[in-house]
């Protein structure tokens, strides 16, 4: 496999981003990694400073990742990069898996003393993220050199034999990987065009007229597409890739190991959706096919490796066939492959996000929302594929906008940022999200207000703006806090709220929660280079007065994470802050009014959805 590819990316990442041109070549490998594993559609520095924490005193850790699942469950990915030309030997492997999990001990055990800060803040951040999510612990390593199967394979027996490594996720990613990866990052293809596929042929078939049938398949044969396709269209159509399950994925690689006889009774087996079929003997040849159910069952076999590996058995097959040609008509095609992938994927573990996907008014909210211009397009369901070209700020997922509009409209940021599981699992607060009158110019200006806000703290930190760690801590931990201030400030400025009674009225948290924002939020008719000015004038003041509150308060807090966890911190101590230090000092007031001009005064909006 050709590392020049590798190279190639290093070079275009230095210069995309001048800043990482005094990065050495193995900390540029890393966030090629980075980029092409975990944020391939819109890689920032802000990623860089994010997760990048390779140096001194690094634990064994270059990379520290989170990974949202779904609402319930998240991946936290501490990895691993190797930019070298040869392995030597396995222990070294064994080494990098230890002190990995020495290190996430130590932080566990909060020994943290001989790590550095940057480790320190950006892992002790991410532990306190997901400490109260059904988490999964991923050690992972990439590594720049291509090895045999046989060596592979006993890099897995090695590490299996390590019974502290068992109860974590340990994923190895080598040249080939990586390379496939990126080729299939940035030329996705969407099915296989042609193969086949071995059958049993005195186990018959079934025939669904033209269009379906029943097989029995062998592993080796899947195996095989596995190896030459995996990354090359394969799994392209499918409802989601394959996510790593070690309960799931356990009880499979268990019936390879054990039960390959039974396989056929234990697993589901697979749906392959395609644009035609021919059974030709023991064969069935296909074309313009992906693999639509079964991912994990693919990936498992595919990835096996075991005394038995080459011991053949048979699985259950549907095979469907689209009444549409991709050639002649590609919108029926994918049409057809994205709703068979959808109805097979019932027997996947199912979130109260999945349950609530068909309710009518996420169909209708996602109707008003893409009906005119600007079109935004509302993700309901996962694996839903949006290809027209629009801007990254156009696209966003129905618990995403939640979390947006709990944080802004419904001042509840604590909920937005740690309990998003809320959501959809509460219904109340999936009322008080999804069963309201919407406004189509409040959503388009808050979307475009999540995208300044990201587009500020990248170049802040692009350009080491921030004064400190707490300030650049605070920008990047409290999103949904400063989105919820600036909610405030709207309220504020339009007279739907005052401080009257903040520390004696019960009544007033649901008087500050009250849904009484509709229209548009920003004042589109400001001069444009005045408009960012004094709106990143308004992220400045709050970053830097969140900060001075965190440094106030740190002996009471484990890190700002945790500052910015709670709806209370955020009604009861951040806002009375602000009440004391801002609003109630006409000094500072004077400057944010000035800051406020870039926001709306209060009007009917023109486009309105009642749920």
């Amino acid at each position: 496999m050709d590392k020049n590819i590798l190279l190639k990316e290093i070079n275009s990442l230095k210069e995309d981003f001048p800043k990482l041109n005094t990065l050495k070549e193995e900390d540029l490998f890393s966030l090629v990694c980075l980029k092409y594993y975990y944020q391939p559609e819109d890689f920032s520095y802000f990623h860089y400073k994010e997760s990048f924490v390779d140096g001194k005193s690094d634990g064994g850790i270059d990379l520290v990742v989170i990974n949202d699942v779904d609402s319930y469950s998240t991946t936290l990915s501490l990895i691993q990069c190797k930019w070298i030309n040869n392995l030597d030997n396995i222990q070294d492997i064994k080494d990098i898996f230890t002190k990995i999990e020495q290190t996430y001990n130590d932080f566990l055990a909060n020994k943290t003393t001989k790590y550095n800060p940057r480790l320190k803040r950006i892992l002790k951040d991410k532990l306190d993220y997901i400490d109260d999510l059904d988490n999964l612990i991923e050690f992972t390593l990439f590594i720049s050199v291509e090895i045999s199967p046989d060596r592979k394979e006993k890099i897995e027996d090695a590490l299996k034999g390590i019974a502290s490594l068992n109860e974590y996720l340990i994923t190895i990613y080598y040249l080939d990987d990586i390379v496939e990866n990126i080729e299939s990052v940035k030329e996705p293809k969407k099915f296989v065009e042609e193969d086949k596929i071995i059958i049993n042929k005195n186990d018959g078939h079934l025939n669904y007229g033209d269009f379906g049938l029943l097989v029995n398949i062998s592993s080796n044969s899947l195996k095989n597409l596995y190896d030459r396709y995996k990354n090359k269209g394969l799994f392209e159509q499918n409802f989601r890739y394959f996510i790593r399950n070690k309960k799931i994925d356990d009880k499979i690689t268990n019936s390879l190991q054990k039960k390959r006889n039974d396989f056929w009774f234990l697993n589901n087996g697979i749906i392959i959706s395609c644009s035609d079929f021919k059974i030709d003997g023991n064969n069935i040849r296909l074309w313009d096919f992906s693999i639509v159910n079964g991912c994990q069952t693919t990936t498992l076999i595919g990835e096996y490796r075991g005394k038995n590996e080459n011991e053949d058995f048979f699985l259950p097959c549907k095979i469907v066939k689209s009444k549409s040609d991709p050639n002649n008509n590609e919108k029926g095609f994918s049409y057809f492959m994205s709703e068979i992938a959808e109805a097979s994927n019932s027997q996947k573990p199912i979130s109260d996000r999945d349950l609530k996907s068909n309710r009518p008014e996420q169909r209708k909210l996602q109707t008003f929302l893409r009906e005119e211009d600007p079109k935004i397009y509302l993700e309901i369901k996962r694996g839903e594929v949006y290809k027209r070209s629009i801007d990254s700020w156009q696209k966003i997922k129905n618990d995403e906008l939640g979390q947006y509009i709990l944080a802004f409209n419904l001042q509840q940021p604590g909920t937005a940022r740690s309990t998003k599981r809320k959501i959809f699992s509460s219904d109340k607060t999936y009322r008080s999200i999804f069963l309201r009158t919407y406004s189509k110019e409040n959503i388009v200006d808050l979307l475009r207000l999540k995208e300044y806000y990201n587009d500020y703290v990248n170049k802040q930190l692009k350009d080491d703006k921030f004064v400190d760690l707490e300030q650049e801590s605070v920008a990047r931990n409290g999103k949904f806090i400063v989105i919820a201030l600036i909610g405030l400030f709207f309220k504020y400025k339009n007279s739907l709220i005052t401080f009257k009674g903040y520390s004696k009225d019960e009544n007033w948290i649901a008087y500050l929660e009250e849904d009484n924002l509709q229209g548009p939020l920003l004042n589109v008719n400001y001069k444009q280079d005045d408009f960012f000015l004094k709106l990143n004038g308004l992220f400045q003041l709050i970053i830097m007065e969140l900060s001075n509150l965190y440094k106030q308060r740190e002996k009471d807090e484990r890190n700002v994470s945790n500052f910015f966890k709670t709806d209370t911190k955020y009604q009861k101590i951040i806002i009375k802050h602000f009440i004391d230090s801002v609003f109630n000092n006409d000094y500072r007031m004077k400057e944010v009014n000035t800051y406020l001009e870039t926001l709306n005064n209060v009007k009917q909006s023109e486009s309105i959805l009642e749920l």
